[in-house]
């Protein structure tokens, strides 16, 4: 490890991101499958810890029509390991907000997509969505 457990164990996790790419270059976030504007592959996790008062876990994003006008997939996100939600999805915007327990402890937040599609031309990477908001919220 590059760092010991004690300096790990004081790093200020993030509650949100939301502000791509500059969410992803805090060191003290974890995370995998997110890309730095915002497009998630169909796995993707980030370790994330709720602020004072957070009620809820919150996934906003959008999926794209890319070929297939009737495209679906279905969410499944998890913390610590724990499915707490299956969520189909649609094109286009989707929000949603799943209730949590108050805590301050860091969390891995896993989004898990069952389908994905490539983004277009020379881009080719797979994605499940674009995500705009993914984090812990009080409202």
């Amino acid at each position: 490890s590059l760092i010991s457990e004690a300096e790990y164990q004081a790093l200020k996790v993030p509650n949100a991101l939301t502000h791509f790419p500059a969410d992803l270059a805090d060191r003290a976030l974890e995370y995998s499958g997110i890309y730095e504007d915002g497009w998630v592959s169909e796995h993707s996790f980030a370790v994330l810890a709720p602020k004072q008062g957070s009620r809820f876990l919150v996934v906003k994003g959008m999926v794209p029509q890319i070929d297939a006008p009737n495209f679906r997939n279905t969410l499944t996100v998890s913390i610590d390991g724990k499915e707490v939600a299956k969520q189909p999805l649609a094109l286009g915007a989707f929000d949603i907000k799943l209730p949590v327990e108050p805590s301050s402890a860091r969390h891995r937040v896993d989004l898990v997509f069952d389908r994905y599609q490539v983004l277009p031309g020379e881009d080719g990477r797979p994605t499940g969505a674009r995500i705009d908001f993914l984090g812990y919220a009080d409202e």
